[in-house]
């Protein structure tokens, strides 16, 4: 029986730090390139990225379409391999993990994908979904799956004579549901939410940011929260990690977000909201150059205030106010 965890207390450290981390990939090189024996390039997905993620906390990274935020996710999950770096879990770092400690690993991180459709077997019913966690992970009774089942079947919002239909059968927000429930069945500490409601519409998409809440307030899981919708990121996140270009710009308290940013990319995204309306989105950028001129700042060649520094000198993570960090020379004053 699924039972609700119980707040950790506000000293305990770390669940998963990301120190430093890079993964490039490298560009299809053709037959040319290798008879001229021209360097390897590469598309920095993610460039040097360091995150702390503390127990309890709801962390929403946002940022324009491939920034490498989905990269992130699923570095995480052993999808992508590491470039440099270390990703950290519990005290560990994931890379070191053997096979036997992975299904341990995966039975504690989850994640909830964006199109619900395509991550669920299509010949598969929604009770085999459910306890193929339980059948890998934890190797329960079957009498025990079905009670797990029936239980968190109704927490998400579906009736248990459900439990025999196929993903195809469900509207796009019972999907949903599906892929949440199976995502926390085998009840893990840590959940990756990858713009969980982007594929649904505007009424469906509130139901399920609800849920979500509910089931963080329920069951104190951790969670990054990734979405480029920043009045999503404001209502559920604690914190928010602004990234651009494979790098984080901003980190800071969610208060933050609406009324207070140091990085003028953080502020562009700001100031495009439109008024009057809900949705807000991060904008996509005209240029997508990853073969950047200079060694210095990545946002140079659309920052209002770069100056000859931003040129040569690659900006750190600055505190410039109590847990608020921004990733500029030049910030931006609120």
């Amino acid at each position: 029986m699924l039972e609700s965890k119980k707040p950790p207390n506000t000293t305990n450290g770390s669940i998963l730090k990301i120190e430093r981390l890079k993964v490039h990939f490298p560009i299809e090189r053709t037959i040319l390139d290798t008879v001229l024996a021209k360097p390897i390039k590469v598309v920095k997905a993610v460039d040097d990225v360091s995150l702390d993620i503390r127990e309890d906390e709801v962390i929403g990274l946002v940022g324009e379409t491939g920034c490498g935020k989905s990269t992130i996710a699923k570095t995480i999950l052993l999808m992508h391999p590491i470039t440099s770096g270390e990703i950290i879990f519990e005290g560990t770092p994931i890379r070191s993990l053997s096979k036997d400690r992975r299904t341990g690993y995966f039975s504690k991180v989850q994640m909830v994908w964006q199109d619900p459709f395509s991550c669920l077997n299509p010949r598969m019913r929604v009770n085999d979904i459910l306890s193929r966690p339980l059948l890998n992970f934890k190797r329960m009774g079957k009498r025990e799956i079905r009670e797990r089942m029936r239980e968190l079947i109704r927490i998400v919002g579906l009736n248990e004579n459900e439990l025999s239909r196929y993903p195809h059968e469900f509207s796009g927000g019972g999907r949903q549901r599906i892929v949440i429930a199976r995502a926390l069945i085998s009840e893990p500490t840590f959940l990756i939410a990858d713009e969980p409601t982007s594929s649904l519409d505007v009424s469906i998409q509130a139901q399920i940011l609800n849920l979500l809440k509910k089931l963080k307030d329920k069951y104190h899981f951790t969670m990054l929260f990734i979405s480029h919708d920043l009045a999503v990121i404001n209502f559920i996140s604690n914190k928010v990690a602004v990234m651009y270009f494979g790098r984080v710009v901003e980190f800071m308290p969610k208060d933050h977000l609406l009324s207070k940013n140091f990085h003028w990319y953080t502020k562009s995204l700001i100031a495009a909201i439109p008024r009057g309306r809900r949705k807000i989105y991060a904008s996509v950028s005209e240029e997508r150059n990853y073969e950047l001129n200079y060694d210095g700042c990545i946002y140079y060649h659309r920052c209002e205030n770069a100056q000859e520094k931003c040129l040569s000198v690659v900006p750190d993570l600055k505190e410039y106010e109590s847990h608020h960090f921004a990733a500029c020379h030049y910030p931006n004053r609120p």
